[in-house]
């Protein structure tokens, strides 16, 4: 390593939050630290009486170098903390608030670990509501699995897959005549894509960083849409495609309206009920079971408007 290169040191067992690291370390060389009081008892290294080593330190590779002339049965962190701070590396003070809520700690025993999983979880990803039934099942499940699991992505790359499979035995189904069991089949590949999407959503982040993951990230739902329009349009009488056709894409056009009208607006537990293809193909199941599809559609399109002019019309009077 070259005296140029900048050493980042991590303390063994530390978990931390890397948002709030990498605002601590954007001003470059930097040893983090917090106040003994809190640190201490909670498993950090103490500097002196004030404060303790908060775990992470980014550093001059050069002490490295200095590091190698020491004895071989020095312990290699302490040595670089005292390297550092004994040649000017700046601290930054992370907030003991960090520690407290457990976005920040050493995981020094099951508890612990527990209440940062809990915390990080909560912070990563939030499950959708009850009132998106098929869409809160499958994010229940993809926590469950990505604690129990031991390769959680391969099980969210098998559950995509499946999702795809599913929607093309849906759409089989609908061209053989078995429309209901396509629609059935169309809400069990949205679990299965919602599965997956929670498991990654979890690990990854939700922001898709290049555009093939973007498009991934789409492709899913527009698969979705189509299969319940083609789904629609097999389902019913040849006279009745045309209006079938027209309900089902004024619907997902309106849900898609309403999803988004949501996010903008804050009412997440609305957008996850807007975004539930899984119930919507259940619902339209029932439609064809019962004859009439063309008027569910219709019904349900009704309600999502009704739905829409509502909130729009209470936003406006609470804005004046």
């Amino acid at each position: 390593m070259k005296a140029a290169d900048e050493l980042l040191v991590i303390a063994d067992g530390l978990a931390f939050d890397e948002d709030l690291a990498a605002e601590h370390l954007d001003g470059g060389k930097t040893v983090l630290t917090l106040t003994a009081e809190k640190a201490i008892p909670e498993g950090f290294e103490r500097i002196d009486r004030e404060f303790a080593w908060a775990g992470i330190m980014l550093a001059n590779g050069s002490l490295v170098e200095r590091l190698a002339e020491m004895p071989s049965d020095v312990d290699p962190q302490s040595s670089l903390l005292r390297l550092a701070l004994q040649s000017g590396t700046k601290t930054g003070a992370v907030p003991d608030s960090a520690v407290s809520d457990h976005r920040w700690t050493v995981l020094r025993n099951r508890n612990v670990l527990q209440a940062f999983e809990v915390n990080w979880l909560n912070g990563a990803f939030s499950p959708a509501r009850p009132i998106a039934p098929v869409s809160a099942l499958a994010d229940y499940a993809g926590l469950a699995v990505l604690k129990r699991h031991s390769h959680p992505i391969k099980a969210a790359r098998a559950a995509g897959g499946l999702g795809y499979a599913l929607a093309a035995i849906a759409l089989l189904s609908g061209y053989f005549g078995y429309a209901a069991v396509g629609f059935v089949l169309a809400a069990i590949a949205a679990f299965a894509f919602r599965f997956g999407s929670a498991i990654f959503s979890i690990l990854n982040g939700r922001v898709a960083r290049t555009g093939a993951r973007r498009v991934l990230k789409v492709l899913p739902g527009l698969l979705l849409e189509a299969a319940l329009i083609a789904l629609a349009w097999y389902s019913v009488e040849a006279s009745e495609r045309v209006p079938a056709l027209f309900a089902i894409v004024i619907l997902l056009a309106l849900l898609r309206l309403a999803a988004e009208w949501q996010r903008t607006h804050g009412f997440p537990e609305m957008r996850d009920m807007f975004e539930d293809r899984g119930v919507i193909g259940i619902i339209l199941a029932i439609g064809v079971l019962v004859g009439q599809l063309v008027p569910v559609i219709q019904v349900f399109a009704a309600l999502v408007m009704l739905v829409l002019l509502f909130q729009t019309y209470s936003s406006r009077i609470t804005r004046a």
